[in-house]
């Protein structure tokens, strides 16, 4: 549940009103005839004037636009510029300002006039390396990212640095969240209750004691290597068969001996966040309810420990493990929007009967492998090299 930009879809309980989409303006599908238009705004109306849409986005009435014009705006913006210059990892962080295509995902290219580097993953370590070695202050308006394939062709259009710093910055007794290039004042009352909600979930870290992800390590490779050391079964990449409206879907990253479905996940974005959250909330729905789904697990489980006696997964917990390189307890370094999104997908896992826990994994920081290549532009401006690849961009 991240801030909503957009939303289009086709319209319930049948009426004069056929499709809708748009953001500040709407834009409709009718075959009404025009005479309905006087009808057609008076169910508009109520529409804008309806709270149905607390249903499923009750953050909204809590986070208030902060417009350029407003006397903080330079502020926040300059506490964050300020953030990158002394090279913070604390309530700073870069994500995907859209979820590209993991599949294709090959790495990244981050640039300005002066320089250009190739990094395998997104993180703050190699954002940072990149600002060391271009020098002067950071302009993360004039320092663009783009992902790449395998082939260097761009799966996500090219944008400045800017948009995909999040960040969370308290001014004047009041909490400000920066989102997709966007600053949001928050409700204190409801960021009070947040972070009493969050403290409300089990932190497994020490139980489960899950080893450090090494710098520049993908998600699959450390899954693999924890079930090897830890004697656990991996799931990662492996799809249940289920019932309809489903086809196949992936259970969780791994289980532990004692039945926590873990799932994991390497960047600490909202976007990322989101989907790993979702993941669980799936998997608990169908392990509740999908025969089929349930005996492919219990048949797993007991391949892998045929002699297991509890091989119950009523009550079990759903871990979300989270690795990043932010000190503290995990608690404290998940940002507003997935704060918001882990407390609503644990409220509906508990209803189901599971329980929920957190589980930080301290990302090391990529070493000099992380980074393939770095370019800086001569006086003729990019480097024949780069050009190739900016077009491509």
């Amino acid at each position: 549940m991240d801030w909503v930009g957009y939303v289009a879809g086709q319209t319930t309980g049948g009426g004069l009103i056929k499709n809708v989409s748009g953001s500040d303006s709407i834009a409709i599908t009718t075959n009404a005839p025009l005479e309905a238009l006087g009808d057609i705004c008076t169910v508009l109306l109520g529409a804008f004037e309806s709270q149905q849409y607390r249903e499923r986005f009750p953050f909204i009435d809590y986070l208030s636009p902060i417009p350029e014009h407003d006397p903080a705006f330079s502020t926040l913006n300059d506490r964050v510029i300020s953030m990158l210059g002394r090279r913070a990892y604390e309530r700073i962080s870069v994500a995907y300002p859209e979820i590209p295509d993991f599949e294709r995902m090959d790495h990244l290219k981050i640039w300005d006039a002066s320089l250009q580097m190739e990094i395998e993953d997104l993180s703050l370590s190699p954002v940072y390396e990149f600002l060391d070695k271009a020098g002067g202050a950071p302009d993360p308006f004039r320092t663009y990212v783009v992902v790449l394939d395998s082939g260097g062709h761009a799966i996500m259009r090219k944008r400045a640095l800017w948009d995909f710093l999040v960040s969370e910055v308290e001014l004047d007794g009041r909490t400000y969240v920066l989102s997709l290039g966007h600053w949001f004042a928050v409700d204190q009352p409801f960021v009070d209750r947040l972070r009493k909600d969050m403290q409300q979930i089990p932190d497994l870290t020490g139980e489960l004691c899950m080893p450090d992800m090494l710098g520049g390590e993908r998600e699959d490779h450390y899954n693999t290597r924890v079930a090897r050391e830890k004697g656990w079964l991996a799931l990662d990449k492996r799809m249940a068969p289920v019932d309809s409206p489903y086809a196949r879907v992936e259970v969780c990253d791994l289980i532990t001996d004692v039945l926590h479905f873990v799932a994991v996940k390497k960047t600490p974005s909202s976007a990322t966040l989101s989907h790993l959250f979702a993941q669980g909330l799936v998997s608990a729905t169908l392990l509740k309810g999908d025969q089929s789904y349930r005996r492919w697990v219990m048949d797993e489980i007991l391949g892998k420990w045929p002699g297991k006696t509890d091989a119950d997964t009523d009550g079990k917990p759903f871990v979300f493990a989270v690795a990043t390189e932010k000190a503290g307890p995990l608690t404290e370094s998940l940002f507003f929007f997935s704060q918001i999104n882990l407390i609503q997908q644990k409220d509906a896992i508990e209803r189901m009967g599971y329980r929920v826990g957190l589980c930080k994994i301290t990302q090391q920081k990529p070493g000099a492998s992380a980074v393939k290549k770095t370019k800086r532009r001569g006086k003729g401006g990019v480097p024949a090299a780069a050009k190739t690849t900016r077009k491509g961009a």
